[in-house]
C-alpha cells in the first residue's frame, strides 16, 4: 500500500467517521430548558460538558498520534483539528450563544471552557509531536521518523514552553492571532468562527515561530506556544466583551448577526472555545510551515557586503 493511498484512507476515516461520531456526541448537549444552542460548559450539566471536553481532545489526540506516527506531525495535528472542528460544528455558534437572554451569566463558564480545552489541546499536541517529526518539504518525507518521544513527553513539553524563546512565541502569537481573528470574525456564525480560529492559529504559529527563532536559531518547531496563545484569546475574549458590554451582550450579538452595529460585539467573542481550537489545530501546522520556509529562504539568500 503506497504512502499516499494510506494517507487518503486515514484522512477520510477521521474526516468522515471519527469526526462526525465525536460531533454527534457533542450534539447531545442541551441547556436546562432543552435548547441545543449551548457549548460544553453552558449546557445543563457542566460536569458532563467537562467530561465531553476530555473525550473530544482524547479522540483528537489519538487521531493525531496515528497521523504523526504514520506520516508526520503536520498531518497529525491537522487530523486532531478535524476532530475538534466537527465537535465545534455540532455545538452553538457564538452568535447563538450570546444572543440568548442571560448571556452575561455564560461568560465565566465559556472562559473556563476555553481554559480547559486549551490545557487539553496543549497536552494533545505535545503527545502528537512526540510521535513523529515535522516535515516541511516533500523530499523529506522519505527520511526515517525520529520521534521526539525518545527524550520523553515531559522533556518535550519543557523545551516547547519553557524559556525566553517560548515566552516570545506565546506573546507574539497572542498579538498575531488576535489581529487575524479580529479581521475574519465578522458575524459570529459557526463556519466563520472556525475559519477565524484557523487563520488565528496560522498567524500565531507563524509569527511565534519566527520570534522564537530570532532568539534561538536551533529551536525545534512546535505548535504548542501557538495553542497557549489561542488559549489566552479563548479565555480573554468573552471576559473582555462582558467588561465592555455587561448585560448588553445579547443585544450586541443580535446586532452583529443582523449586520447592524457590527462594531458592538468584540470580534474575539465571536468565536466559541471549540471554534478557536478546531480552527487553530488545522491552521497552526500551515503557519509553522510558512515560518520554516521563510527562514530557509532567508538563510539561502547570499549576503552582500
Amino acid at each position: 500500500m503506497t504512502q499516499a493511498f494510506l494517507k487518503t484512507i486515514v484522512v477520510c476515516a477521521v474526516l468522515l467517521v471519527i469526526g462526525p461520531a465525536v460531533g454527534a456526541v457533542a450534539a447531545t448537549l442541551r441547556a436546562a430548558d432543552g435548547d441545543p444552542h449551548v457549548t460544553l460548559l453552558t449546557s445543563s450539566s457542566p460536569a458532563f460538558g467537562a467530561a465531553m471536553a476530555v473525550l473530544i481532545m482524547a479522540a483528537a489526540a489519538a487521531s493525531g498520534w496515528v497521523g504523526a506516527r504514520l506520516f508526520h506531525n503536520g498531518t497529525g495535528v491537522t487530523l486532531a483539528g478535524l476532530v475538534v472542528a466537527w465537535a465545534s460544528w455540532r455545538t452553538a455558534s457564538a452568535g447563538e450563544l450570546w444572543s440568548l437572554p442571560g448571556a452575561s451569566g455564560r461568560v465565566w463558564p465559556v472562559a473556563v471552557e476555553g481554559l480547559i480545552l486549551g490545557l487539553l489541546a496543549v497536552v494533545a499536541v505535545i503527545r502528537v509531536e512526540s510521535a513523529g517529526r515535522w516535515v516541511f518539504h516533500a523530499h523529506d518525507q522519505a527520511a526515517p521518523v525520529t520521534p521526539v518521544a525518545r527524550v520523553g513527553f515531559v522533556a518535550h513539553l519543557r523545551s516547547s514552553l519553557v524559556g525566553v524563546p517560548a515566552l516570545a512565541a506565546v506573546g507574539v502569537g497572542v498579538l498575531a492571532g488576535a489581529a487575524a481573528a479580529w479581521l475574519v470574525a465578522i458575524e459570529g456564525t459557526k463556519g466563520q468562527g472556525i475559519l477565524a480560529g484557523l487563520v488565528a492559529g496560522l498567524a500565531a504559529a507563524a509569527a511565534g515561530q519566527l520570534a522564537s527563532l530570532s532568539l534561538d536559531a536551533k529551536r525545534e518547531p512546535t505548535v504548542a506556544p501557538a495553542l497557549v496563545a489561542i488559549t489566552l484569546l479563548a479565555v480573554g475574549g468573552p471576559i473582555a466583551a462582558w467588561l465592555m458590554l455587561g448585560d448588553g451582550l445579547p443585544q450586541a450579538a443580535r446586532a452583529v448577526a443582523s449586520g447592524v452595529g457590527v462594531k458592538e460585539l468584540l470580534p474575539l467573542a465571536r468565536l466559541t472555545p471549540l471554534d478557536w481550537f478546531g480552527g487553530a489545530l488545522i491552521g497552526a501546522p500551515i503557519g509553522l510551515g510558512w515560518a520554516g520556509s521563510m527562514v530557509e529562504k532567508r538563510a539561502a539568500t547570499p549576503r552582500t557586503a
